[in-house]
């Protein structure tokens, strides 16, 4: 049996007590340093196209893309069409050597972390309201961002 090391055991404890918002941003913050990663190896080796980290992060945007709520409404349909979009771009960076897709995917993704960086600290627990839910995660609020599961973005 595996036994977890001290940060593979924080970072368990992290996911499994983390806001759906906040596992979220975990996701953009991974997909942004696989970016720089990608972008290391290319300019380490131009050659380098499809790698372990355009793999990564086709699963990245794949799970991105899959928390977006199909039946959330116009909003919701943009942040997925952003999403296929990198996909896509990320395809055509796969068949061609360069930076240039390469780091509009990364751009994309630091304005998604920033975006949901600000809704995590704006949400956050105070210290006195410890147990109380997030008022976007209320469900007597249906004009609010509502992150439970899938993201839905109008209700």
């Amino acid at each position: 049996m595996h036994q977890l090391t001290a940060s593979e055991q924080y970072l368990q404890s992290t996911v499994m007590t983390a806001s759906p918002a906040k596992l979220r941003l975990m996701l953009l913050e991974r997909g942004v340093a696989v970016v720089e990663a990608i972008k290391d190896c290319r300019r380490k080796n131009p050659e380098c196209l499809v790698d372990q980290w355009t793999i990564r992060l086709r699963d990245i945007l794949g799970e991105l893309l899959q928390g977006v709520s199909r039946n959330a409404g116009d909003l919701a349909r943009q942040v997925s069409d952003i999403y296929v979009f990198l996909i896509r771009e990320l395809t055509f960076a796969e068949q061609e050597p360069g930076l240039s897709r390469i780091d509009s995917i990364g751009r994309i993704l630091e304005i998604e972390r920033e975006t949901w960086s600000q809704v995590c600290q704006k949400h956050a627990p105070h210290p006195k309201a410890a147990g109380s839910l997030p008022h976007f995660l209320a469900a007597e609020q249906p004009s609010t961002l509502a992150v439970a599961g899938s993201l839905n973005l109008q209700g």
